[in-house]
């Protein structure tokens, strides 16, 4: 059975429309399952703080790296892969979902935020993180 790990912020987003039609049959069947990990339960302060300011200013948000790395630590092993999904990613076609059909597990970083701090990746984790995005380009 596939396995699909979600991190965000807005896990009540989730299974919607992947808990229908044929979708949700399978997930019915124990074809695949979804699992969502909420990034806000990782923070430290009694708001629950996961915006951060752009280095040097600038437009748009950061998602605060400590947050995140805290979410992927405690819910990843070593050699699991990330699928951070980003505009400027990889395009999702038809030989790309023929590779990910292959995996057990497949973790996904959704979010709103129009920055993530990829160096945390780099700094702390040994397994891959890919970019993907929509097959429509909108994601």
């Amino acid at each position: 059975m596939l396995l699909a790990r979600i991190f965000t912020l807005y896990p009540d987003f989730f299974p919607g429309p992947l808990g229908k039609g044929l979708y949700g049959k399978a997930m019915e069947k124990k074809i695949w399952d979804m699992e969502t990990v909420n990034i806000r339960d990782y923070a430290t302060d009694k708001h629950k703080t996961v915006d951060d300011t752009l280095y040097g200013g600038g437009f748009g948000m950061l998602i605060k790296p400590d947050v995140l790395a805290k979410a992927l630590d405690e819910n990843l092993k070593g050699d699991d892969k990330i699928y951070y999904l980003s505009p400027k990613g990889k395009l999702f076609d038809q030989k790309l979902a023929k590779e990910l059909s292959k995996e057990k597990k497949i973790n996904l970083i959704f979010d709103l935020y129009f920055f993530i701090p990829i160096n945390i990746f780099v700094i702390s984790y040994t397994f891959f993180i890919f970019c993907l995005r929509s097959i429509n380009n909108i994601i």
